[in-house]
């Protein structure tokens, strides 16, 4: 398997749930502790339905973040690689 793939899948995993956790905490504090059963369902109904939309933008976020970076990082890599063949590259040793 691709590292680049593991790496993705394991940051996907961890920013899932920590915005998960987070947003689903900061729910819980909304609910008074003299609610009813029902208004206490319905804010857990709304914090489960909040905290899956902000953990997806969030994997999508990061998930463009890290191709934005790989395909940055190969960019210069095909750069460095081109100068080389053409003998454009600097001489490093001179300075």
């Amino acid at each position: 398997m691709n590292p680049l793939t593991v790496f993705k899948f394991v940051a996907e995993l961890a920013v899932s749930a920590g915005v998960g956790s987070i947003v689903s905490s900061a729910a819980k504090l909304a609910v008074p502790a003299n609610a009813k059963m029902v208004k206490k369902i319905s804010i857990g109904v709304g914090a489960f339905v909040l905290s899956n939309m902000v953990a997806d933008q969030a994997v999508k976020y990061t998930s463009d973040k890290i191709d934005y970076g790989v395909d940055e990082f190969n960019k210069i890599k095909d750069t460095i690689a081109e100068n080389k063949e053409n003998n454009n590259a600097p001489d490093l040793h001179a300075v």
